[in-house]
C-alpha cells in the first residue's frame, strides 16, 4: 500500500504535468490527455483530494481550478459535502489573496461558487 507521501507525490506530479503542458482540469478529470482517453476518469473525491493537496502545498491558484471543476460539474448528490467544498474554496482564495497573486480568473472562479 502506498504511503501518504507517495500519494501526495503522485498528485503533485499530476499538477506539475498540468501546469507544464497547460492541460485543463476538465480533460485530466475525464482521463483525457492530448485529446485521447489515457486513463479512467478521476472520481469526484480524487479531484477534491488534488485540490486540497494543492492548497496544502502552496498552489492555491491550481486548487481553485480543481475546486471550480467540482463546483461546475457536480450533481445535487455530490459526494463532497458542501461545507467541505466551501472550506476548501475559502482556504485557497485566502492563500491567493495572502500571496498577492489574485487574478481575474481566480476572482471569477470564486464568484461561481454555488
Amino acid at each position: 500500500m502506498p504511503a501518504d507521501s507517495d500519494v501526495v507525490g503522485a498528485l503533485l506530479s499530476l499538477v506539475r504535468i498540468q501546469t507544464t503542458y497547460g492541460l485543463s482540469v476538465s480533460d485530466l478529470a475525464s482521463g483525457r490527455i492530448g485529446g485521447h482517453a489515457a486513463v479512467p476518469p478521476l472520481s469526484e473525491q480524487t479531484v477534491f483530494d488534488v485540490a486540497v493537496m494543492c492548497v496544502g502545498n502552496g498552489r492555491p491558484d491550481v486548487a481553485l481550478q480543481w475546486l471550480d471543476h467540482i463546483n461546475r460539474t457536480s450533481a445535487a448528490c455530490s459526494t463532497i459535502p458542501p461545507p467541505a467544498l466551501y472550506q476548501a474554496f475559502a482556504r485557497a482564495f485566502a492563500q491567493v489573496i495572502a500571496l498577492n497573486t489574485i487574478t481575474y480568473e481566480d476572482f471569477t472562479i470564486c464568484a461561481r461558487v454555488k
